[in-house]
């Protein structure tokens, strides 16, 4: 089997993943820093064999209509259009991939995350060609789980959508038993938070030196990653606040620039969906109050505009869910988490979970119908089911093990879950 590796995570794990299946493995390094994580691959640095493509019409419309985080961040949070030379240059690299993958005749392609612009790219080159391809993520329950997906991970993944599948669903008793928790360590977490800080410098060097590519789904800064984990580090997490309200309805934010937001919702930002919950949530009457957490992510660096009446909190999330009435999200890890304590969530994006019986499923045009009938108790899930569902991705779906401390029998179940996909 000849491999090829696109951006993997921030850990060895997709390097590791392929060599458990091959030698034959190539990487594709659109940012230099990448070359931490890819050892024992033959390299490709890309920008400068994409410049030097040609593309086809095909190969363009593609780059225009096929939604990724860069698109979308600059269609969303700048109101505008990617640049012509934008689209011209991932059309290129479309042209690049295809010519790549036919030459060396690569089988599987490895990615982390569907929605960098190389991967949702990459995969419909794939398609076209008929080539496997495998997604990573991190799992749905951290730190025990990954997600390896052959189709896509959230919104786009391969989890099945109707109710009826979980049913009557069992789950083996070996993936029951076989079941282990994994946990990080101190000398664990700092060796990948020193890896992590190379892998910027060796970026900003990248640019600097004109060898990585200009787009970019992400831009890194020291600095930036360096206040943000002093502030995780030191600032007072969770704080409680004991005046919240008898009954409330809680809304975790997300962060504006989460694919879950710019890809997979038709919210443009947060304050978009602020205004709307609020809007709807106060034209009825009601005697429940409404409760906002913002992301950690963005605790003190974003100014969202609250109606006086709401309350901003800083609650232990765990604490929120447990005494709300239920839960609006646009499609929230929290959201998932309300679900296994049997609470109603109302879902307006695409999320993994908006399923009947498991999720209130709602959107922008039918948010205020939905929300007076679950405030009316009319809306109704299914604890059955949603054990069903649960156990399902925990000892099925999901792989065990975590990206950052994973061991041979995680490395096992990727490769089966791979096989059998195959097969």
């Amino acid at each position: 089997m000849k491999i090829l590796i696109l951006e993997p995570f921030y850990t060895n794990f997709h390097i590791d993943l392929a060599k458990s299946l091959t030698n034959n493995i190539e990487s594709m390094v659109f940012n230099i820093g990448y070359i931490i994580y890819l050892r024992d691959s033959k390299i490709n640095i890309c920008h400068k064999k994409i410049l030097d493509y040609s593309y086809s019409q095909h190969d363009l419309y593609l780059a225009k209509n096929i939604k990724n985080l860069y698109t979308e961040r600059i269609r969303k949070l700048k109101n505008n259009e990617p640049l012509e030379k934008d689209f011209e240059y991932m059309a290129k690299y479309v042209s690049y991939l295809r010519e790549f993958l036919k030459d060396r005749k690569i089988e599987l392609v490895l990615m982390h995350n569907d929605l960098r612009w190389q991967h949702a790219l990459a995969i419909e080159v794939c398609k076209e060609l008929e080539i496997k391809y495998l997604v990573t993520e991190r799992g749905i329950f951290r730190p025990n789980t990954t997600t390896i997906d052959l189709k896509g991970v959230n919104a786009n993944s391969s989890i099945p959508r109707k109710k009826e599948f979980y049913e009557n669903i069992n789950i083996s008793e070996l993936n029951l038993m076989s079941y282990k928790s994994y946990k990080i360590s101190i000398k664990d977490n700092l060796l990948t938070n020193i890896r992590f800080a190379f892998f910027i410098l060796l970026n900003k060097c990248g640019d600097i030196l004109r060898i990585n590519s200009y787009i970019k789904n992400k831009h890194y800064s020291l600095l930036n990653y360096i206040k943000l984990f002093i502030k995780q580090k030191y600032s007072v997490k969770d704080k409680i606040n004991l005046n919240l309200p008898e009954k409330f309805v809680f809304i975790p934010l997300q962060v504006n620039t989460d694919t879950q937001i710019l890809v997979h919702s038709n919210f443009k930002t947060i304050q978009e969906f602020i205004t709307l919950v609020e809007k709807s949530f106060y034209s009825l009457n009601s005697d429940l109050k409404l409760v906002f957490k913002i992301h950690p992510m963005e605790q003190g660096l974003v100014n969202y505009q609250f109606d006086s009446k709401s309350f901003v909190v800083e609650n232990n999330t765990n604490e929120l869910i447990k005494k709300c009435e239920f839960l609006i999200t646009i499609n929230s890890t929290v959201g998932f988490e309300a679900i296994q304590n049997y609470k109603k969530v109302i879902v307006l994006g695409e999320a993994f979970y908006k399923i009947n019986g498991i999720a209130i499923c709602s959107s922008k045009d039918n948010f205020l119908q939905d929300l007076k009938r679950t405030i009316e108790q009319k809306n109704e899930i299914d604890e059955n089911i949603i054990d069903n569902f649960v156990n399902y991705l925990k000892y099925e779906y999901q792989v065990n093990g975590n990206l950052f401390n994973y061991d041979e029998k995680t490395l096992k179940d990727a490769k089966e879950k791979l096989y059998n996909a195959i097969k």
